[in-house]
C-alpha cells in the first residue's frame, strides 16, 4: 500500500457512494512523522533525500489539516527530487481533485500508476477520479486491476458496480454489489440501493422492490434509505385480478394437414371437404386471452380465463380456423420456482361455420426465475383429440399428442417487457396410425406493456413435422367408399407425408 493510500479520506468520494472511512486517526500520521524525524528512516522511492523525505511527511500534515496550498508546494519539492516518487503523484492528484480540477487528478494519478503499476490504492484513486469525470469504461478497467490485485478489496468492488451502472450494464452491477456486501456488510445499505436501480432497467421488479425496501430497513433515517423507501413503492406493481393479453404472429408448418392448422378447401371432389397438402405454408394467427384470478395468495394463485384463437391463411381456397378455449391454471410459488398445472377445454370451427375438433388438455410445468437469465420454462402437455367433421372418420385422426417444450423468456428495457425463446418436441398418437408423427417447434417472440391492463406480444414459431406413416389418406366421395386397392395408390395420389 502506497502512503498516500493510508490517508485516503471519505470527502474525496462522491456522495450517497459513502462507505467505510480509509482515514486513520490523527495521531498514526503524527507517529509517522516522529519516527521519521528521529532518523528511523528506510529507503524507498520517495527517500533520495532527507529534504525529500521532510517535504514528503510536511505534506502529509498540510493535507491532513486542509491546507491544499501548502501540501501541494512540498509534495512538488519531492518531485523536484525524484519525478517518479509515485506518493507524491498520488497526493497530487487528489489535491487536484479537492481543487476542482478533475483532469490534472486524472493526469497525476495515471502518472503515479505508471510509476507504480502494482500499487492498487493508486489504482483505486485513478477509478475514483475518472468516476467523477463520468468515464465509467475506464473507471471499471482500474478497479477490475485493483481486484486482481486484492480481490477481496471491498470499496473497489463497489466501486466497479457503480461504474457498471454508470454504462448500463447492469446484470454486472448486481454481481459487483453482491460482492461487496459479502466483503463488507457496512455496505449493505448503498449497494442495496444499487441493486434496486439495476433491477427496475433489468425489468425485474420484484427482486427491485426487494433489494430497496432491504436498503431502507438497513437506517430508516438515512437520505438513502428514505430514498429507496420511497422507490421501492413507487415501482411496486398493481396487483393484477383480470387482464388481457392481445398477441400476433406467423407459424411456418413444414406439413400442415387438415388435423394441425391448416386445411385446403377441395371444392372439384364430390362429397370431400378437405384435402391434404405437401408444401410449406404460412398461417398468420391472432390471438386475445382474458385472465381472473380467483384466489392470489402470496404463494399460491388460481386463475380462469377464455382464450381465442384465429388461424388465418392468405389463400381463397385455405380454410381459416377459429379456436376457443376455456382454462383452468393453479400456480404454487417456493422460492425462485414455480409450479403450474393447466387444465384447458377446445373446440375448433372451419371458417366459423363448422364444430371441426374438440380438445381437453393437460399441462403440468415449472419455471425458474433468475435476476440474472430470467425465465426458464420446462412443461409437458397432454392432447386428447376428437374430431367431429364426418368426412374425417374413415381416417380415425382422434387420438393423443404429446408435447414437451423448454421456454426462455429474457427481460429487456423499452420498448419491449420481454423477449422469449422456445423449442419444444412433439409426439402425436392417433387410434389409427394415418397421422402418427414426431415434430419439433422452435419459436421466438417480445411483449410490450399496455394501458388498461393489457400486453401484446408478436410470435414467430417454425413447426416440423415427420409422419410415420409413409402412406397417405384422401377424401373420397363418402358414396363411393375406397376399395383396398384404392388404398394401396394413395401414395401415388397426393405424394408421401
Amino acid at each position: 500500500m502506497s502512503r498516500a493510500g493510508q490517508i485516503l479520506n471519505d470527502g474525496f468520494r462522491q456522495r450517497p457512494l459513502r462507505g467505510p472511512s480509509r482515514t486513520p486517526a490523527r495521531l498514526g500520521v503524527l507517529l509517522v512523522l516522529s519516527v521519521g524525524l528521529l532518523g528511523n528512516l528506510h529507503a524507498s522511492n520517495a527517500t533520495a533525500s532527507v529534504d525529500s523525505e521532510l517535504a514528503y511527511h510536511r505534506g502529509v500534515v498540510a493535507y491532513s489539516e486542509g491546507d491544499f496550498e501548502a501540501a501541494n508546494a512540498h509534495f512538488k519539492a519531492v518531485l523536484a527530487d525524484n519525478p517518479t516518487d509515485a506518493s507524491a503523484l498520488q497526493f497530487l492528484g487528489m489535491i487536484a481533485a479537492k481543487q476542482d480540477d478533475p483532469e490534472g487528478a486524472i493526469g497525476f494519478l495515471k502518472s503515479a500508476v505508471e510509476a507504480d503499476p502494482e500499487d492498487a490504492d493508486i489504482r483505486f484513486a485513478l477509478g475514483i477520479a475518472l468516476l467523477h469525470r463520468d468515464r465509467a469504461e475506464e473507471a471499471g478497467i482500474e478497479f477490475d486491476r485493483v481486484l486482481a490485485v486484492e480481490p477481496d478489496h471491498a470499496q473497489a468492488e463497489f466501486y466497479a458496480g457503480v461504474a457498471d451502472y454508470r454504462r448500463q450494464a447492469y446484470a454486472e452491477t448486481v454481481a459487483h454489489m453482491q460482492a461487496a456486501i459479502s466483503i463488507d456488510p457496512s455496505l449493505r445499505l448503498q449497494a442495496r440501493y444499487y441493486i434496486g436501480l439495476a433491477e427496475v432497467f433489468m425489468g425485474n421488479l420484484d427482486a427491485s422492490t426487494a433489494a430497496f425496501a432491504d436498503a431502507a430497513s438497513i437506517s430508516p433515517s438515512d437520505p438513502l434509505a428514505m430514498s429507496a423507501d420511497a422507490l421501492g413503492k413507487s415501482i411496486q406493481p398493481e396487483s393484477r385480478w383480470w387482464g388481457v393479453d392481445v398477441g400476433t404472429g406467423i407459424e411456418f408448418d413444414s406439413n400442415p394437414t387438415a388435423v394441425g392448422r391448416s386445411a385446403v378447401f377441395d371444392a372439384d371432389t364430390p362429397g370431400a371437404r378437405f384435402t391434404l397438402e405437401r408444401e410449406d405454408n404460412a398461417v398468420g394467427v391472432f390471438s386475445i386471452d382474458t385472465f381472473y384470478d380467483i384466489v392470489d395468495w402470496n404463494s399460491a394463485t388460481v386463475r380462469i380465463g377464455y382464450s381465442g384463437f384465429l388461424n388465418l391463411h392468405s389463400e381463397s381456397d385455405e380454410v381459416n380456423q377459429l379456436t376457443h378455449v376455456g382454462w383452468g391454471d393453479l400456480e404454487w410459488t417456493e422460492g425462485d420456482f414455480r409450479f403450474g398445472l393447466r387444465f384447458d377445454v377446445s373446440t375448433t370451427d372451419l371458417d366459423l361455420d363448422e364444430n371441426f375438433r374438440e380438445m381437453r388438455r393437460v399441462a403440468p410445468s415449472i419455471t425458474y426465475v433468475s435476476d440474472d437469465t430470467g425465465v426458464t420454462q420446462l412443461m409437458y402437455q397432454y392432447h386428447d383429440f376428437d374430431y367431429r367433421a364426418s368426412n374425417l372418420d374413415e381416417f380415425d385422426p382422434d387420438g393423443d399428442l404429446h408435447i414437451i417444450g423448454l421456454s426462455q423468456f429474457i427481460y429487456t428495457r423499452a420498448p419491449f417487457t420481454y423477449t422469449r425463446v422456445g423449442i419444444s418436441y412433439e409426439h402425436s398418437r392417433t387410434q389409427g396410425t394415418e397421422f402418427d408423427y414426431d415434430g419439433v417447434k422452435v419459436s421466438g417472440g417480445v411483449g410490450v406493456e399496455l394501458p388498461l391492463k393489457m400486453r401484446g406480444s408478436l410470435l414467430v414459431q417454425y413447426i416440423y413435422r415427420d409422419y410415420k406413416n409413409k402412406s397417405a389418406a384422401i377424401l373420397s366421395d363418402p358414396m363411393d367408399p375406397p376399395t383396398a386397392e384404392d388404398l394401396g395408390r394413395r401414395e401415388d395420389h397426393i405424394g408421401v407425408l
